[in-house]
């Protein structure tokens, strides 16, 4: 009812003031000052208390990637850092860290395209790395070897998209390497679904975006949260 409340408020305004938003641009300024605004503002607070407990507990927030003819590789979070953009006209917050992979990657690859392939990759994230050929019995190159450290920059991204009056959720390199975008509904964006973003950010649940709930399977995984965060705690 959120919305329907605000709404109420600005009929108010209007019969009170004698003003009436008389474009589509006033329409919208009204929707971002009374819906999208306050909602980043809501989750840059939250995303901040969340960076603020993870550097605290030192939470070991694995996850794996597929390399290019390297195979798949362990990484661990790192350096979370929480931003927004404006304090007062608010259009983005952003959560950012990095996985770092556990030890130094090597290997050597036969093919051109995967060799091209773990290039452009790393040049993509602006990496450092080795690569030198191999040479077989016969003084030919059979391969390449590659020699770098791998560490993964991570972004999940809220951009206000006033026009669609919702929000942009973009995340980037944190189901692979890949960029997954969603756009919510301010209203949707309650404190369920702002824990279901947490437990996503440290792995420990699905994108909050990818269910459609009932109130009994609402409040089983509230329960679940609520656990959860008392095991934190501890």
């Amino acid at each position: 009812m959120a919305l329907l409340d605000d709404l109420k408020q600005e009929a108010e305004r209007i019969r009170r003031d004698g003003v009436s938003p008389k474009t589509k641009q006033d329409l919208q300024q009204v929707f971002y000052e009374t819906q999208i605004k306050p909602t980043l503002k809501r989750i840059y607070v939250y995303l901040n208390e969340l960076r603020e407990q993870l550097n605290v507990i030192k939470l070991d927030i694995s996850s794996r990637y597929n390399i290019p003819g390297i195979g798949t590789t362990d990484t661990l979070a790192k350096d979370y850092v929480v931003q927004i953009d404006s304090s007062s006209q608010v259009t983005q917050v952003g959560f950012r860290c990095t996985a770092a992979a556990l030890e130094l990657q090597r290997g050597t690859i036969g093919d051109d395209k995967t060799a091209e392939d773990l290039r452009n990759l790393l040049n993509s994230m602006k990496h450092s790395f080795t690569e030198f050929p191999v040479k077989g019995f016969s003084g030919s190159t059979v391969g390449i070897r590659f020699e770098f450290m791998l560490n993964i920059p991570i972004s999940v991204l809220f951009i206000a998209d006033t026009p669609n009056q919702s929000i942009q959720m973009i995340s980037t390199n944190f189901e692979g390497f890949k960029t997954w975008q969603h756009r919510v509904k301010p209203d949707k964006i309650d404190d369920m679904w702002l824990d279901k973003l947490g437990l996503y950010l440290v792995r420990r649940g699905p994108d909050p975006n990818t269910l459609t709930l009932s109130n009994e399977e609402r409040e089983k995984i509230q329960r679940h949260l609520r656990s959860t965060r008392e095991r934190f705690r501890d």
